[in-house]
């Protein structure tokens, strides 16, 4: 990590030092007459000096200013660099470097002394010819050396400082730039595909959501609360019933759903009238919920789309490196860009962007891994396909860094938009499609036909085919081979069975039966069936639950309100939350008609299981006594609970977990969103 670190430092340092160098332009068309012999400067610089023994010293050589027209895409380059390092006991190194390919003309290398005392570095140039095309064909450019030495100490020196403690108490944003550990208890909420979602055969896509960064709180200490519409209790008589209240929204008018997070700023759309939204876009300080912006036309109007996620990019070229700043607010399919900070729109705009399964690339890019029917439903020719969008800002070779960042209108269905586009030859006829997640250089599922439907749910009709699933590499050194196809008769007696949950790295993906709630895994290796669960599960789960993976495990719960947890390995039930004594229990008794009070899975974060209480369009008044609830993932123990009435259609499509808080809008009020801070 230390070599790391030095050679990240020492890349710095003398990439701005090469943009202090007049590079020159473009090469003319004629050479000198007579040639000219250019005198060279050679430098070599070890650090740190001294140094203490067995530790790593930087030794940096170069040759004053670049080569007249050298850059990145052409082979201008200084050649024929040569070390020589001479010991403290006499012996002798010698290190030489054909071809010097950055185009500053710096060589760069680490070396590791073995020996107490005083080494000495001799850096010779034998100088060279000008042998391209242009102004300088045929000039010479002289020899030159350097020496220089350095110190080996019996002793180290201090490690260098990686980052400072972690905070024990409350802390706020902006982080110190020296506390680069602190990512560890920091996150942020963009949305999808940095968020993933559960799925259910019962309907349920779409709710549960996994943050894999940073705290979640261990306590309901309530930060603050923020008023998003009139709530609660209407008050006196004449207003249909006694104790009515106002309506929260149920599933299809739902308030503070796609809630984002970022830089410590909570972003969310408020209602209008009846509707979920369209009622302006407000940011908030996430810890003392004041407000930021307001824009009251954002998703009220055509031309200011929703934000539907935000979009942290890490750009790196010779000149910058880092997040572009402030990031960006994108509505859906990278529409409309805003800027974050602001709530002003960008001028950014891009079109042309595909359909296809996303995934989240190491810089915060988002891949989208597209299938493509290039022949005829008759005779089709699939080919996969990889786009990227981190070329909205590498448009074109001369136009790169922060003049990208409001790109303007781009077309993004360009072929430079791709990473590549391969064949999949071995796929067998008929339509596929892309399961709706995939595993990044690693893995994708395809789907042909139906694992089987029972009559009525949701349009479907019975189908006696069964499925094609065929698993397909993503690795760099496979990419696009067929690893196996499989095919799965239809589930029998009109069972409605889907996909729902896997786990690359265990290598398992399961199967869900709507009718029964069995479970069934198979192997990531070759499709073949790995394990069965047919353990009792509440008749009302049937009726709606989510599904969950983390950790290594699968999360279900839903109108039974038992939350089950599943080893995906094996297929065994670890432990129930909801069915046992004191804090364990969910029981309802005679203040709802279900027995239980029905949760389901919302946010799964840093180890916990964050759970709610709602219906998908429940009465007014509401029944009492509903919670959140705070489970440990590991072994199902109540953390904390709170009082609370879930949003939105099954909870898990509205609340947040960013920067160690949990952000909630309790529809027994609708006047105040309950935030709560990690306990350390």
């Amino acid at each position: 990590m230390e070599l790391a670190r030095n050679k990240a430092n020492l890349a710095a340092l003398f990439l701005m030092t090469a943009m202090l160098f007049v590079l020159a332009e473009a090469p003319a068309a004629n050479a000198h007459d007579p040639a000219w012999t250019i005198i060279s400067y050679a430098y070599v610089v070890p650090a740190p000096n001294p140094v203490g023994l067995g530790q790593r010293v930087a030794i940096v050589m170069w040759v004053d200013t670049p080569l007249p027209g050298a850059l990145v895409t052409n082979d201008i380059r200084r050649h024929d660099y040569k070390l020589t390092i001479t010991k403290p006991d006499g012996n002798t190194e010698v290190h030489e470097w054909d071809v010097v390919w950055d185009t500053t003309s710096f060589q760069y290398f680490s070396y590791v002394p073995d020996q107490v005392g005083e080494y000495t570095l001799l850096f010779e140039y034998p100088g060279q010819k000008y042998t391209w095309a242009g102004e300088y064909n045929g000039d010479t450019f002289t020899p030159a050396s350097a020496t220089a030495t350095f110190t080996v100490l019996e002793n180290p020196l201090p490690e260098p400082t990686l980052s400072y403690p972690l905070p024990t108490e409350y802390w706020v944003r902006p982080i110190e730039g020296q506390n680069s550990y602190w990512y560890t208890i920091s996150s942020n909420w963009l949305g999808s595909p940095y968020i993933r979602s559960g799925e259910s055969s019962t309907g349920g896509a779409g709710y549960a959501r996994f943050q894999p960064d940073g705290t979640a709180p261990n306590s309901p200490h309530i930060m603050w609360t923020r008023p998003i519409q009139d709530g609660g209790v209407v008050g006196g008589s004449n207003v249909g019933r006694d104790g009515n209240t106002f309506y929260m929204g149920g599933s299809y008018n739902t308030r503070f759903s796609n809630a984002i997070v970022m830089y410590g700023r909570l972003y969310y759309e408020l209602p209008y009238g009846n509707s979920g939204g369209g009622g302006g876009w407000i940011c908030v300080d996430l810890r003392t919920g004041e407000e930021i912006w307001y824009n009251a036309e954002m998703g009220a109007t055509a031309s200011l789309p929703d934000p539907a996620f935000g979009y942290y990019y890490c750009y790196d070229d010779g000149n910058q490196h880092g997040i572009l700043p402030n990031g960006l607010l994108f509505a859906s399919n990278f529409q409309t860009a805003y800027d974050p900070a602001t709530g002003k729109p960008t001028g950014t705009n891009i079109t042309g962007v595909p359909s296809g399964t996303s995934v989240v690339g190491p810089k915060g890019e988002i891949i989208r891994y597209v299938l493509k029917n290039v022949g005829t439903p008759s005779n089709p020719s699939y080919r996969l396909l990889q786009w990227n969008s981190s070329y909205i800002n590498f448009q074109t070779a001369g136009q790169i860094g922060a003049a990208n960042w409001y790109p303007g209108t781009i077309d993004a269905s360009q072929d430079r938009f791709y990473d590549w586009n391969i064949s999949l030859s071995g796929l067998g006829p008929g339509t596929w499609s892309a399961w709706r997640e995939a595993s990044l250089d690693n893995i994708i599922l395809l789907i042909q036909g139906n694992l089987g439907t029972h009559v009525g749910v949701y349009g479907g009709a019975i189908s006696n085919e069964g499925a094609n699933v065929t698993a397909v590499s993503l690795k760099p050194e496979s990419r696009g081979q067929i690893l196996w196809t499989k095919h799965y008769p239809v589930a029998p007696n009109n069972i409605t069975r889907e996909i729902t949950a896997w786990d690359p790295e265990l290598g398992v993906f399961v199967m869900e039966d709507k009718e029964t709630m069995a479970h069934y895994g198979y192997s990531l290796s070759d499709g073949s069936l790995l394990w069965t669960n047919t353990d009792y599960v509440h008749p009302y789960d049937t009726l709606r639950s989510v599904s969950l993976a983390a950790y290594g495990k699968l999360y279900v719960a839903g109108f039974g309100g038992i939350l089950y947890c599943y080893d995906m390995s094996n297929g065994k039930l670890l432990w129930t939350y909801g069915n046992g004594g004191e804090g364990n229990s969910t029981f309802s008794g005679l203040e709802t008609p279900w027995g239980h009070y029905p949760i389901f899975v919302d946010v799964i974060a840093d180890g916990k299981v964050y759970v709610g209480t709602t219906e998908h369009s429940p009465d007014s008044p509401y029944y009492k006594g509903a919670k959140y609830r705070c489970i440990n993932a590991t072994t199902g123990e109540e953390i904390w609970t709170i009082l609370g009435w879930g949003s939105g259609m099954y909870v898990g499509s509205c609340d947040v977990v960013a920067d160690g808080f949990f952000v909630f809008l309790n529809c027994y009020d609708m006047q105040a969103f309950f935030i709560f801070q990690v306990n350390k």
